[in-house]
């Protein structure tokens, strides 16, 4: 299920010192194509305004994921950037930085700030600097994954999440810091598991499926499995399982006489009524149309 837009501040936590860190808040938006960013109303409070021309300086650190669209992102201890799909940037605190996506393609941004002695060391140390803040890491199915979680446990609060939060803070950091360390060609292995996927999908035309139960065969949670098959292909797989179908249903009113109850049968449609709904959004033209035009009886 698509996550919903939100912003979220939370409270001061008193598991900071024990624990090394604290997840301070987080979000997930989606910017459409031609929109104003970032987005009105206003849900961040007045420290973390953000706007192109003035940029800003933050007192915490935060990492955004963009996994949809591109844009620009630039700081005082780095070059400008061009953001593209499935990359990761650092803010640093008291570094001034500036981001915003592309008014032609928009992106869906997925972020948390965090803070703490356990992520300071790792500045220190020169495992995280402001002079690399940027990352094309591909899609990563264990980092979505713990974004999710951090979205779910940031809207409902539970018993003790002040620390469930800093710890997937944490893992999310270095899963990404263990991404951009593995070198890019990796990535053929999700390319390989979405053609599986692909080739399921092509060879179940006559029948509906369960993407969940094809994620699963592929080895993918299917949150990720959603992502990376519409990253890949254009198309989220219920509507490529569609488009094949609606092909398969063309070729049998272009080269038979078969009623369209039959076609509906044979290709799996719940009823000829939802197969000529489904038609006809996809073609502009219902199924008895498209045979009048094509001068095949029925």
């Amino acid at each position: 299920m698509p996550i919903a837009d939100y912003v979220t501040y939370l409270p001061a936590g008193r598991l900071v010192n024990p624990w090394g860190i604290s997840l301070e808040a987080a979000g997930h938006t989606r910017i459409r194509p031609g929109t104003v960013y970032p987005p009105a109303p206003n849900r961040h409070p007045d420290d973390h305004a953000l706007s192109w021309e003035r940029g800003r300086i933050l007192n915490h650190y935060q990492i955004v994921y963009i996994s949809q669209g591109e844009g620009l992102f630039e700081s005082s201890g780095s070059r400008r950037r061009r953001i593209v799909e499935w990359s990761v940037f650092l803010l640093f605190p008291g570094v001034w930085h500036r981001y915003e996506p592309s008014k032609n393609t928009g992106w869906v941004e997925d972020w948390i700030e965090i803070s703490g002695p356990a992520v300071d060391r790792l500045m220190k140390g020169g495992v995280i600097t402001p002079k690399r803040p940027v990352f094309q890491i591909g899609p990563q199915p264990q980092i979505m994954d713990a974004f999710q979680q951090v979205h779910e446990t940031a809207r409902m609060l539970p018993p003790g999440y002040h620390a469930v939060l800093g710890m997937l803070g944490l893992q999310i950091l270095a899963r990404i810091l263990a991404a951009a360390a593995t070198p890019r060609g990796s990535e053929i292995g999700v390319g390989k598991s979405i053609r599986e996927a692909q080739t399921i999908i092509a060879d179940a035309t006559n029948q509906p499926l369960v993407m969940q139960e094809i994620a699963e065969q592929v080895g993918m949670s299917y949150s990720y499995f959603r992502r990376a098959f519409k990253a890949r292909t254009g198309l989220s797989p219920k509507q490529y399982h569609l488009q094949g179908r609606l092909r398969k249903v063309q070729e049998m009113l272009t080269n038979t006489s078969y009623p369209l109850r039959h076609i509906s049968s044979v290709l799996g449609f719940d009823s000829p009524f939802h197969l000529s709904a489904d038609f006809k959004a996809r073609t502009g033209l219902s199924p008895t149309q498209w045979r009048e035009r094509l001068g095949v009886g029925g």
